[in-house]
């Protein structure tokens, strides 16, 4: 990460956050560039195996979804030492995204607010990108998300053979929901029946981060639809909506260190909800191995990131990983299965 964080990064900050994510995903888009660096890339320690929910993992640091909006970067990221890639969100037909300025960085808090919504290219883009995975040593989730059930359920059938998971996602915080609402118990909990009929691999759910009580006491309603409906995972990401002026919608979605506090809160939340027996993914703020240390002691099976890929470069899961064993073995814990929960109130096995 220092040749990035010293050279790459300072160039790419002096341009507008549209113009270097289009830079960084032109060179990201050439798979061939990377396979070169692979082997320097991986991190090959026996205690940094793990299982989310039945997905055998080689480490348990993952991509999140929306950096990989269109399915068109997947393959560069195993090659870059993540245990799993995340791409998405899928949605069924093709739409723009939000008008500019969508992102303002905070680089004094490591932190950036977006305000994008959920741009696609249609189903069918995506599912051209997923089916050259074919071979894969890295897993694949495909995070899906759309504006009635018909159009979640044509995704879900569609992207279901070509991955190892699918990430039902509920409500963009940067989208309004007239008529259609996952965040509705009744919608959710049909979308959820109706997918249990059909899943053949590993469901996942990805809900909003709440801001009061009561948006709490909703997460958690959903989260117990998710256990009778046996779903397999789920992820509360520490992002908030805060107000951004020189955005364009004039608020946003804020996601990094600033929010990693409200990702530890969530793990916990989810953990004491489930008493430890669905797998959990955090995402929001982990940009050190300690971080990822301290979520997996909460309760998190795995750890992932959008925004920590942008302020410590195309590296950030070999230093995640490695400080990782450093800390395993210094705490002397004997693999991250053993650390998961340690420091809940209750330690139950996932």
């Amino acid at each position: 990460m220092g040749v990035y964080k010293s050279l790459v990064r300072p160039l790419l900050f002096r341009l507008n956050p549209e113009r270097a994510q289009t830079i960084s995903k032109t060179f990201l888009k050439r798979r061939y560039l990377w396979r070169p660096v692979s082997s320097f890339m991986q991190v090959h320690e026996e205690m940094l195996k793990t299982d989310l929910a039945g997905i055998g993992l080689k480490n348990p640091v993952g991509l999140a979804a929306g950096f990989d909006k269109y399915c068109e970067i997947v393959g560069t990221f195993m090659e870059l030492g993540f245990g799993y890639v995340t791409c998405g969100s899928i949605v069924s037909d093709p739409r723009e995204d939000n008008p500019r300025p969508r992102y303002v960085r905070y680089p004094e808090r490591e932190s950036l607010v977006n305000c994008t919504g959920i741009p696609s290219r249609g189903l069918n883009y995506a599912l051209k990108g997923l089916r050259g995975y074919a071979n894969r040593t890295t897993p694949i989730i495909a995070n899906i998300q759309d504006f009635d059930i018909q159009g979640y359920l044509r995704s879900f059938e569609a992207v279901q053979p070509l991955v190892d998971a699918v990430e039902v996602a509920t409500v963009c915080p940067n989208e309004k929901y007239d008529t259609f609402n996952p965040l509705r118990h009744e919608t959710f909990d049909r979308l959820l029946a109706i997918i249990h009929t059909q899943k053949q691999k590993p469901v996942l759910v990805k809900i909003r981060n709440y801001h009061n009580e009561k948006e709490r006491e909703n997460r958690l309603e959903l989260i117990r639809m998710c256990l009778r409906h046996r779903i397999d995972g789920i992820t509360l990401p520490g992002s908030m909506t805060v107000e951004e002026p020189r955005l364009s919608l004039g608020r946003g979605n804020l996601t990094g260190r600033a929010v990693f506090k409200n990702t530890l809160r969530n793990i916990r939340d989810i953990w004491e909800e489930t008493e430890g027996k669905v797998a959990i993914k955090a995402l929001g703020g982990i940009f050190r191995g300690e971080d990822a240390f301290q979520a997996i002691k909460a309760g998190a099976t795995t750890v992932e990131t959008v925004t920590g890929v942008i302020y410590e470069g195309v590296s950030w899961a070999k230093h995640i990983n490695q400080e990782l064993v450093g800390l395993l073995k210094q705490e002397h814990f004997a693999s991250i299965g053993e650390l998961r929960g340690y420091g809940a109130p209750q330690t139950v096995a996932a």
